[in-house]
């Protein structure tokens, strides 16, 4: 017969694991049901679908005006993905196998987004042909490095309970973090070539915001993640449940929830969706004679002996200029023709 000690042992532990369960796997359509956590889910996933859907309009802008940097095409779509399945995981719950897969595209995001400017900073210090030789196999084996992380977080995290301890997490964040210093890396030479061109200083000054205001988010959403995953392991693994983290308090658990997925997955989508804007093919760069290139990406490009910088945002009053300017001696020519 068991003892009195061992009964209220087995019957706290129950509890406790049922209390759990409440926390991490509650929502609007699992069982049991929680109105915090419904709230939580639902916010969530609103704030998520909507910044979908202004993916899907980015989208949409790109094809109209024939954007031709494809770095764009893959970021926002990658987004719209990592939207749905967000979506998707957060409305059903328990499916940790979705949170990954929406992690991965994330991370795909920061890749491209990393390769398009350092492509533009090699192109800043005149060594475009390095890009070849270093941000490719960079990109290829930061992307084998995603795959084999989502692999293994499919393949062995299948209790959404305890799924915040799984290790994997931290190397996925520990990925994007690194990710992220390469993308800071980016900005200071560019920065430091954006210095050394002459343009107007306001038009200089928001590229410059629009650049080190994604670096910041990129840093902060990154450091956000790999402190989280690396507090979760560290806290709850003598508990081996993530609900004893935060003492099975459902409105702790759901607010430092809500707050941290938003951070994670919608905030760097907004950073991109002001950053990365669409140019048109008629607001493309187009040959001169010297060889020089307007660029459509908003950095400079160097070509030659000369240096030439054109903000999407002032290709018109470029154009604009340099179509007139050979006029004024044919203009001036023509009026002086009738004294002579």
């Amino acid at each position: 017969m068991a003892s009195p000690i061992a009964y209220l042992q087995v019957t706290t532990l129950t509890q406790r694991s049922n209390t759990t369960e409440d926390i991490v796997k509650a929502g609007c359509f699992q069982d049991p049901f929680s109105i915090i956590a419904c709230i939580r889910y639902a916010l969530m996933s609103g704030v998520i679908l909507i910044t979908g859907l202004f993916c899907v309009q980015r989208i949409y802008k790109l094809h109209a005006v024939r954007h031709q940097a494809y770095h764009h095409y893959l970021v926002f779509y990658s987004s719209v993905i990592s939207c749905v399945l967000c979506t998707v995981h957060w409305l059903l719950g328990d499916y940790a196998q979705l949170d990954f897969v929406a992690q991965w595209f994330k991370q795909l995001s920061y890749l491209v987004v990393t390769h398009f400017f350092w492509t533009r900073a090699y192109r800043a210090i005149r060594r475009e042909k390095l890009s070849v030789f270093c941000l490719l196999p960079g990109l290829v084996i930061g992307l084998i490095y995603c795959t084999v992380t989502l692999g293994l977080g499919i393949a062995y995290v299948n209790d959404y309970t305890d799924a915040c301890l799984a290790f994997v997490w931290v190397m996925m964040s520990s990925a994007e973090l690194f990710i992220a210093q390469m993308f800071l890396l980016s900005g200071f030479f560019i920065s430091k070539r954006l210095d050394r061109i002459s343009t107007v200083q306001s038009v200089r000054t928001s590229q410059k915001r629009k650049l080190w205001g994604l670096v910041a988010v990129f840093e902060i959403t990154a450091i956000v993640a790999f402190t989280y995953d690396l507090t979760m392991i560290a806290v709850g693994s003598q508990y081996q449940n993530c609900g004893r983290i935060f003492n099975f308090n459902q409105l702790v658990y759901s607010s430092v929830f809500t707050v941290f997925m938003v951070v994670k997955f919608a905030l760097p989508i907004w950073a991109m969706l002001l950053a990365l804007e669409p140019v048109g093919t008629t607001n493309m760069a187009e040959e001169d004679d010297s060889g020089s290139i307007q660029s459509s990406d908003q950095v400079p490009i160097v070509s030659g002996r000369h240096t030439r910088y054109i903000p999407a945002l002032a290709s018109r009053i470029f154009r604009t200029n340099t179509s007139t300017t050979p006029t004024h001696p044919a203009t001036t020519d023509n009026s002086q023709s009738p004294t002579s």
